[in-house]
């Protein structure tokens, strides 16, 4: 899912060397990576009300919220729920990225999620990227990287996607 990288004469870092160099300051978990066909995925036939739910609102049918909170006691299948959407969204050849949380990984917490999210997306997308680029030479930079996970979202999504004239580009 990841685009060719061209010659971005408004950013510093032109090279595809050099960008993907500034961007690994993002430190985005590797391990965060969705694996397909993984085998902890919901068995065939079953959740469906659920997952169809779930792929309603990533289509945008209907339901109109921005977040869709999966969430359940520790053992009911969350974690088998989000392979087989991203099993299933990968079918459908949809651009998506995923963060997989683990209780006992060092690189799969919270604090890690809008930094490798980032990451991908702006490897995805050139004028979102040179947004990041530039937010990540500015004094804010660093709390874009180690802030808190409000403070993250803001820099990375709120004010980077609000300073990007077509984010998808």
């Amino acid at each position: 899912f990841i685009r060719s990288w061209g010659h971005y004469p408004n950013d510093p870092a032109t090279t595809k060397s050099e960008q993907e160099l500034q961007l690994q300051k993002l430190n985005p978990a590797s391990e965060a990576n969705y694996k397909a066909g993984n085998e902890h995925s919901c068995l065939e036939g079953t959740r469906q009300e659920l997952l169809d739910q779930i792929l309603q609102w990533i289509l945008g049918n209907g339901l109109e919220a921005d977040l869709f909170w999966l969430f359940g006691l520790a053992g009911s299948g969350k974690s088998f729920v989000a392979n087989t959407i991203a099993n299933m969204v990968k079918k459908l050849d949809l651009n998506f990225s995923c963060f997989f949380c683990k209780r006992d990984s060092t690189q799969l917490k919270p604090a890690r999620v809008f930094p490798t999210l980032s990451s991908r997306f702006a490897m995805q997308h050139p004028s979102y990227r040179s947004a990041v680029l530039s937010l990540l030479r500015s004094p804010d930079g660093i709390d874009a990287i180690t802030g808190d996970i409000s403070v993250q979202f803001d820099l990375l999504f709120g004010q980077t996607l609000a300073k990007t004239a077509d984010p998808f580009q």
